[in-house]
């Protein structure tokens, strides 16, 4: 083949290949771009109509309460179910209606006996109705109960709201609210085009009998609202059936009841057991990347012919040079050096052309000396022959000299290995090349590969590690130590897929290796099985969890109940009595507080701490900081003194949790500092950080136990001593949120002379963190 058509050829290759590459590439990287961007759009969108229910159940919960909690609502119904007489219905009718015309959205309200009959009713329901099947009687025997949204025959939407109605422990019955959920419909019907012209959300509810009650209206086809789907006919509730058993995730493709592909993130309300889902069609996420995929071609198209007329053009003088040096070329390996080799070109062959002419003078002239230097040559070979001699017999003794090193080496590696195979963790040592070179029994249990199996292959192949939460594979901390030389950990969760596919929980750790010269060579890498200690972990984190979930509720009732009797609204007390519930009232508020405490320090251990970064003014955080603890540091004769720059810049941070920590740091300053002792607060840039300290005059810290300051349920003995009350939770959950927030916490402390706690933030701002939960 001609050396331009090769030319061409090659070029219009090469040209194809980086096209297709960077192609590839782009594609990949457009696609992936537009997933993550939808799945962040989808789980946001979520997450806000999730707030927005909860703010309407929170609504409707307090109304439920504000019902049930009328005192003379209960003294009449105790007194109709031991009489039946019609002076207490009347009074139950006059109580019921004063309801409903207080709050806008009632439209009805019924109180039922425990019987299930209704007793009284502003209309509905009948007197004397049963219903004591009815699911907003039966679940109200319990607890607070907010229904579906059901529609009558004129497609009128209502929403009933129930509560148990309980006197000195003993049941009296349930009332009924009949309401307008126009504040439900709305989440369903607002945002949903808000990234997209194909944006929907749907709500939905468990039936008892199997079926999804889908009650909110959906975008496209609204009079399925109305009637109940069945799990094996409706395919859009797949997402839903997920809502529905509480998990909150992200899908990546599903059908909905159109039959089209879409991406969607479900929610699950646990307080009302309702699922949402916000949805959007795959098609719309990914059109832009078609559309750039079609440009993309025509301009590689349009790349691969001027591509290939440039090299044509380019290789036809080359071609026609080479061909006139081929010829010399050729004369010159037949013997005949008389004639000159003449090529006429500039370029790089008209220079190898003068390389062939001086070649070819150098070769005429060196072909007189040849023979008078063979003849030399030869009588040095023979003076070389003998040297050659000794030098063999020295080579010999040198062998025998690595021989035996090499028996003591041999010695060495076989301790090593013997002592690597007593140690209780999985070991594996890799070289610069990531091959593993040795591999203990341990290691060999762990990951069900054998000795043979795993020596001389990549770590990696053997190996699997994976993140516990994303799946994701990650072998960042051995070429973290292979590059920088020093010892690194995995800090996160991971997983080990083992050779039959089961997973178990891992601890690593790698050790770089040496040579004399201190050169890295490889590393050590150790591992161990830590399931058990994760599962009990996990136990201790959900216990903790679960149980001040439980506890807030009882407490939050014990809260209202005595701000009635202190306010007077069950009747006069008598100072005595006003102290007595005054203590009961702080003791309870002392207890709300330990819970939400327990509460954040839960969220935190479970990587459900979700951080929102924004653009902050400092100076505005702070001034309301300082403003809600007056009151408290007032009290105490005592005052907070900023000292806070005009031109301070603003950065992106959570402010909810930055103030929370400022809030904890100054309470803390006041709580364990004498009455009329002052406390400052200064913000400065330091470099790349934006710090905050904290500076009191109060009791210190002891040194000997500065090092627990951190530390869960730690309070220094001189603090417990002077200030009783307090839980030892608050510089943990202040030293957890601000290190993920990306900075640094610390403190400075003499005991009987003060304390100044500071802590840094870096001007680039906090990243972002994804999570179900903000702090309390």
């Amino acid at each position: 083949m001609k050396l331009a058509i090769r030319g061409v050829i090659g070029i219009t290759i090469i040209i194809g290949m980086v096209l297709i590459f960077v192609g590839i590439i782009s594609h990949l990287a457009l696609h992936n771009f537009l997933l993550e961007r939808s799945f962040e759009d989808l789980e946001s969108l979520a997450e806000l109509q999730e707030l927005r229910l909860e703010q309407i159940i929170k609504k409707d919960t307090e109304r439920i309460n504000g019902v049930t909690s009328r005192t003379q609502l209960r003294i009449s119904l105790q007194d109709y179910n031991a009489t039946a007489n019609s002076e207490s219905q009347a009074k139950i009718e006059t109580i019921i209606a004063d309801a409903r015309d207080s709050i806008s959205d009632f439209r009805n309200v019924s109180i039922i006996n425990p019987a299930g009959l209704v007793v009284a009713s502003t209309g509905g329901l009948s007197v004397g109705d049963d219903v004591s099947n009815r699911e907003y009687f039966t679940a109200a025997r319990e607890d607070d109960y907010i229904s579906a949204i059901t529609y009558d025959s004129e497609g009128q939407a209502t929403m009933y709201l129930s509560g148990p109605l309980i006197r000195d422990d003993q049941f009296l019955g349930v009332a009924v609210m009949e309401t307008d959920p126009t504040d439900v419909l709305r989440v369903a019907t607002d945002y949903v085009s808000a990234f997209g012209e194909t944006g929907e959300t749907v709500i939905a509810k468990e039936e008892p009998g199997g079926g999804i009650d889908f009650f909110a209206p959906r975008r496209f086809e609204e009079e399925a609202a109305l009637e109940p789907a069945e799990r094996e006919t409706m395919e859009i509730a797949a997402p839903m059936i997920h809502a529905l058993q509480g998990e909150e995730t992200v899908f990546a493709e599903s059908l909905d009841y159109r039959g089209v592909e879409v991406f969607a993130a479900s929610r699950y309300l646990d307080s009302t057991g309702w699922g949402l889902v916000v949805k959007l069609d795959k098609t719309q996420v990914l059109e832009l990347g078609e559309f750039f995929r079609d440009i993309y071609l025509y301009v590689s198209l349009a790349a691969l012919l001027l591509g290939a007329l440039a090299a044509y053009l380019i290789s036809r003088p080359i071609t026609r040079s080479v061909r006139e040096l081929q010829t010399s070329a050729a004369r010159i390996a037949s013997g005949d050096f008389s004639k000159p080799v003449e090529v006429k070109d500039r370029s790089e062959i008209g220079e190898l052309a003068e390389s062939f002419e001086t070649m070819r003078r150098k070769v005429m002239n060196s072909r007189l000396q040849v023979e008078s230097r063979v003849q030399q040559q030869t009588e040095e070979l023979q003076m070389k022959g003998d040297q050659l001699e000794k030098q063999q017999t020295a080579v010999l003794n040198i062998l025998e000299d690595v021989e035996e090193a090499k028996k003591i080496s041999d010695r060495e590696k076989e301790r090593t290995a013997r002592i690597i195979e007593s140690i209780g963790d999985g070991v594996f040592v890799i070289d610069r090349g990531n091959r593993i070179l040795l591999f203990n029994r341990v290691a060999e249990d762990l990951t069900g590969y054998s000795e043979s199996e795993a020596i001389g292959q990549k770590y990696s192949d053997i190996i699997h590690l994976v993140f516990e939460k994303s799946g994701e594979s990650d072998y960042k901390f051995v070429a973290d130590c292979l590059r920088e030389g020093e010892q690194t950990k995995e800090s996160s969760p991971m997983l080990m897929v083992r050779k039959d596919g089961t997973s178990i929980s891992v601890a690593n750790i790698a050790t770089p290796l040496r040579d004399s010269a201190g050169n890295v060579i490889g590393c050590v890498v150790v591992f161990r099985d830590v399931t058990k200690e994760r599962e009990i972990d996990k136990m201790k984190t959900e216990f903790v969890s679960v149980a001040s979930h439980q506890l807030r509720t009882p407490l939050s009732a014990i809260k209202w109940f005595l701000e009635l009797l202190i306010n007077g609204d069950v009747g006069k007390l008598s100072k005595e009595q006003l102290e007595y519930l005054g203590e009961a009232y702080r003791s309870n508020e002392r207890m709300i507080a330990l819970v939400n405490d327990l509460l954040n320090v839960s969220r935190i251990e479970s990587g459900r701490l979700k951080i929102e970064p924004k653009e902050t003014e400092i100076a505005k955080l702070a001034s309301t900081i300082v403003s809600e603890l007056n009151p408290v540091v007032s009290a105490r004769k005592q005052e907070i003194k900023t000292f806070i720059p005009d031109d301070l810049p603003r950065i992106k941070i959570d402010p909810k949790l930055i103030g929370q920590v400022l809030q904890n740091l100054l309470s803390n300053a006041s709580r364990y500092s004498d009455p009329g002792k002052p406390i400052e607060l200064r913000v400065s840039v330091q470099g790349e950080n934006m710090e905050f300290k904290v500076i009191d005059q109060g009791f210190g810290i002891p040194r000997v136990e500065q090092a627990k300051v951190f530390e869960k349920f730690f309070r220094a003995d001189n603090a417990v001593k002077k200030v009783p009350e307090g839980t030892g939770l608050g510089l943990y959950v202040a030293k957890s949120v601000v290190e993920a927030s990306g900075g640094e916490i610390g403190f400075e402390s003499r005991e009987g002379e003060g304390t100044t706690f500071w802590f840094t933030i870096p001007l680039s701002g906090s990243p972002s963190k994804s999570g179900a939960k903000s702090l309390i």
